[in-house]
């Protein structure tokens, strides 16, 4: 299969003119890779693609089936933003664009490893970029056991208030365990306060920004997350909390057991099942049934779309890429769909929004990495 002929086929596809069979192909084709890929791929990965589309397409296409028309309609929708970030198939056009931009965005490397501690004395720890998390017993140790502070400094004085913060920057994540052995992801532009050791009592801690929590199980000591203007009870299970200071809605997500979401404005208590979502605003909230995946794919290293909008998905890459988003003309109305690894470098999504059809430059910025301008 050439380059052509898969153009074809999938303008075809986009344009309501397949057949059953290639209709069917293409949903096949998404399903596969918008899954991780597994082992390493070749060094082009234009080649890869290329070829395991190829192979996928020559073994499924003698026993493709009818596409649904419900789930065609959704896919047409999303349009050429389906095929380029969804299937991952896409192809550099090259066209010409100011030199500069290409060589910022070459520039701007995906997030990583990047936190802060700030003690209760004041100390301001930057916590190690090698490093992927901490561990909280009698002191703070990095998850491989070596020690957090140099030798010979003390990590808590005698005079220390025993609570601490853990921040991290636009582009930065970090995990640890905490003395009770809950253990907790933040994603970028987030915070978690939390204390040394839990009393006898209860575990609480404060959020803000976007955490993925995983609960040690005590039904002597329930734990609290306090975020916004909510508070979260759980005795033992994993969900996830988007709470940033500048959204207007807070999203609470659960994948295992169950919570309770105390809202401290409207006083009202609602109770979530796995797979259901918390929306809440302004003392307002509502409940829906969520793909969990979409809400937590981003502590196993991926953006997840099912749907987003631009504002959603460009959110996203803002926090992670530590860049700014503007919109030159009208934001767009289409739907991201798919799976994409936050590794990969800034150059390389700018190369699949383009080809999706985004007019999309990075120019330089002198609060950010980059300020990504959308439309002309």
């Amino acid at each position: 299969m050439t380059k052509k002929d898969a153009k074809e086929l999938f303008d075809r596809y986009l344009n309501g003119k397949a057949t059953p069979q290639e209709a069917a192909l293409i949903e096949r084709a998404y399903a596969h890779f918008a899954e991780p890929a597994s082992g390493d791929l070749p060094h082009s990965r234009e080649d890869a693609i290329m070829a395991a589309l190829d192979n996928h397409m020559t073994t499924q296409l003698s026993k493709s089936t009818p596409s649904k028309v419900g789930r065609l309609a959704i896919y047409m929708a999303a349009a050429i933003l389906l095929i380029a970030i969804s299937v991952g198939l896409y192809f550099y056009s090259y066209k010409s664009r100011p030199e500069s931009a290409t060589l910022l965005a070459t520039e701007v490397p995906p997030g990583g490893n990047r936190a802060t501690l700030l003690l209760g004395d004041g100390r301001t720890i930057s916590l190690s970029e090698d490093q992927a998390g901490i561990v909280i017993g009698d002191g703070i140790k990095y998850a491989d056991g070596s020690d957090v502070f140099a030798d010979g400094e003390a990590a808590f004085p005698a005079t220390t208030a025993r609570m601490v913060t853990i921040s991290t920057p636009k582009g930065g994540t970090y995990q640890l365990r905490l003395s009770d052995g809950s253990e907790i992801w933040l994603n970028a532009s987030s915070s978690l306060r939390y204390p040394i050791k839990f009393d006898d009592q209860q575990r609480m801690v404060e959020l803000t920004g976007e955490g993925y929590f995983a609960i040690a199980k005590d039904k002597q000591r329930p734990f609290r997350v306090h975020y916004k203007n909510q508070v979260v009870t759980v005795l033992g299970t994993e969900f996830n909390i988007a709470a940033y200071p500048d959204e207007p809605t807070t999203k609470t997500t659960l994948v295992t057991g169950a919570v309770e979401i105390f809202d401290q404005q409207s006083r009202a208590i609602d109770k979530l099942s796995p797979g259901q979502q918390a929306i809440s605003s302004g003392g307002n909230t509502s409940i829906q049934r969520v793909n969990v995946q979409q809400y937590t794919a981003w502590k196993d290293g991926y953006f997840y779309f099912s749907g987003s909008s631009p504002q959603e998905a460009f959110t996203q890459l803002s926090n992670w890429y530590d860049v700014a988003v503007s919109y030159k003309k009208e934001i767009p109305k289409v739907a991201f769909f798919g799976k994409v690894e936050r590794n990969m470098p800034l150059d390389s999504l700018l190369e699949i929004l383009r080809t999706a059809g985004f007019d999309v430059e990075a120019r330089p910025s002198a609060i950010h990495r980059a300020e990504l301008i959308i439309g002309k």
